[in-house]
């Protein structure tokens, strides 16, 4: 998010530009007008916090005036790989927390959890978002004998508008990649663990299962 600084600076260069063209058409003006300098500056400094953190959300302003995606919330994922010639697939969670000014995507697995160290959404001609990512992946502990901590990259298209899902490919220095699919997706989730995410999952499949059993 822009700075304070940075925002004085601009509030600054416009008062200079206004008072700059009351002065041009001789209109008076005095030093008691520049009094709620400080003041609109930390009401701009507040109301764009609250944007960048609520407001951009917004149903009303999708599309007109905020074209980012919101893709907040937790994603139930399916990795397609291959691993020792054999092809695998292997359940997983994004976990979103998004802001207008920063996006943070943690991935989730049975063995391992995955922090984004860089990121940007980019967009195509034809409108489609995209996310690019380098993420740290670290393995848990019993498992470190056979997946050292590494580093990947992933690319993925968002779907939909609203956002419905995402897709795409991830890479990693070990050499491996593999695809990425939606499953699922809980917008107003954001879990800390594989455990909490997997048992949400478990727990919202619980009655479909009986009632398929029951018929």
């Amino acid at each position: 998010m822009i700075s304070r600084l940075h925002i004085t600076a601009i509030l600054f260069l416009e008062v200079v530009l206004w008072f700059g063209i009351l002065l041009v058409k001789g209109t008076p003006f005095g030093s008691e007008q520049l009094a709620p300098f400080s003041t609109v500056v930390g009401m701009t400094v507040i109301a764009l916090a609250v944007f960048d953190k609520w407001i951009w959300k917004w149903d009303k302003l999708r599309g007109w005036f905020v074209k980012k995606p919101n893709i907040s919330g937790s994603w139930l994922i399916q990795l397609h790989y291959e691993y020792n010639d054999e092809k695998l697939v292997k359940d997983a969670f994004l976990v979103v927390r998004q802001r207008f000014s920063h996006l943070s995507i943690k991935m989730l697995s049975d063995e391992s959890s995955s922090q984004l160290t860089s990121s940007s959404i980019g967009v195509a001609e034809d409108g489609t978002y995209w996310i690019y990512a380098v993420y740290r992946n670290e393995p848990n502990m019993e498992v470190r004998e056979r997946s050292e901590i590494h580093y990947g990259g992933l690319r993925l298209v968002v779907a939909g508008d609203p956002p419905s899902g995402l897709s795409g490919v991830y890479w990693t220095d070990r050499r491996s990649r593999g695809d990425i699919r939606t499953v699922a997706y809980w917008p107003k989730k954001e879990f800390a663990t594989f455990e909490a995410a997997d048992s949400e999952r478990q727990r919202q499949a619980a009655p479909s299962d009986a009632a398929s059993e029951g018929g």
